[in-house]
C-alpha cells in the first residue's frame, strides 16, 4: 500500500490479466523500472496494452517489496520494541491491515503461536501474491491472506482481538468511517493499534508518505474519537512514527 516511492499504483491500472507467465529473462531492459516504462518513448507501444499495465504494476510491486524489506528499516521500525509493548496473547486473532510483505504478520504469527490467527489483509494482489509464498514457505498455518477493499476490511464483527494498522491507514481516505467499521470487528477487550508517520517535508524524510498522505498524531485521536475510540495509550521511543493504542469508548 503507498505512493511514494511504495504507494498502490493507480486506480485505472488493473491487475494483470494473463501475463504472469512472462519471465524476467525474456523482458527488455527497463520493464522492471516503472518510471521508464511510463516515460521511456521505446515502450510507448505497451501503454495501452494489458502488457504494459502488468508489467508497470509489477514493477511497482518490486519497488514497493524491496523498500518494506530494506536493510535499515529497523533503524526507524524498531518491531522488537513495538512486539513487546503490545505484548500479544496465545490465542489472540489479530488483523494485520496492510501487511504488505508480512514485516510484522510473521512476528505477530509467532506470538499468538497456533492457538491464534492473524489475517493478513492488503489491497494490492501483488504484495498478496508475495506474502502468500511466504506463508508457505515458513508453513505458518495460523497465518490467512486476503484482499480487502481501499475502503472497508470486511472483518466479521466481534471477531478480531487486534487490529493493526502499521504504516497503513494513511491510505485510507475516510479514516472515520473506516475506523467504525474496525470498532464493529473488535470483540469485547479488543483494542486497535495504529502506527504511522509524523508530518515531515519531503526534502527531510523522501521515502515517507507524500504531503497529502501524512498527518499529526492530534488529528489522528479526533477522527478516531469521532468513530467511537478513546486513547489507551500512547508510545513515543518511535523516531519517525506515533504509536497509539486505541479501544472501544465506554
Amino acid at each position: 500500500m503507498r505512493k511514494w516511492p511504495g504507494s498502490p499504483p493507480p486506480e485505472e491500472m488493473e491487475h494483470d490479466r494473463g501475463h504472469h507467465s512472462l519471465r524476467r529473462r525474456r523482458e527488455p531492459a527497463g520493464f522492471w523500472d516503472r518510471g521508464r516504462l511510463l516515460r521511456d518513448e521505446a515502450f510507448a507501444a505497451f501503454r495501452n496494452e494489458d502488457l504494459f499495465t502488468s508489467l508497470a504494476r509489477r514493477a511497482w510491486a518490486r519497488g514497493y517489496t524491496e523498500l518494506l524489506e530494506r536493510s535499515n528499516r529497523e533503524d526507524v521500525q524498531k518491531s522488537p520494541d513495538i512486539m513487546k509493548a503490545l505484548a500479544f496473547r496465545p490465542g489472540e486473532r489479530v488483523a494485520d491491515i496492510g501487511a504488505g510483505t508480512g514485516y510484522f504478520t510473521f512476528q505477530v504469527a509467532d506470538a499468538v503461536g497456533s492457538a491464534g490467527s492473524v489475517a493478513a489483509l492488503d489491497i494490492a494482489p501483488e504484495m498478496l501474491e508475495y506474502l502468500d509464498l511466504r506463508v508457505k514457505a515458513r508453513k505458518a498455518a495460523n497465518v490467512t491472506v486476503r484482499r480487502v477493499a481501499p475502503d472497508d476490511p470486511q472483518l466479521a464483527p466481534a471477531r478480531v482481538d487486534t487490529v493493526l494498522m502499521i504504516d497503513a491507514i494513511h491510505y485510507v481516505r475516510d479514516r472515520t468511517a473506516y475506523a467504525r467499521k474496525l470498532l464493529a470487528a473488535l470483540a469485547p477487550g479488543g483494542r486497535m493499534v495504529i502506527i504511522d508517520y509524523r508530518p515531515k517535508p519531503m526534502s527531510e524524510r523522501p521515502w515517507g508518505p507524500p504531503p497529502g498522505q501524512q498527518f499529526p498524531r492530534e488529528q489522528m485521536d479526533r477522527e478516531m474519537e469521532a468513530a467511537g475510540f478513546r486513547v489507551l495509550r500512547s508510545y513515543d521511543f518511535l523516531p519517525e512514527q506515533f504509536f497509539v493504542i486505541y479501544v472501544p469508548r465506554q
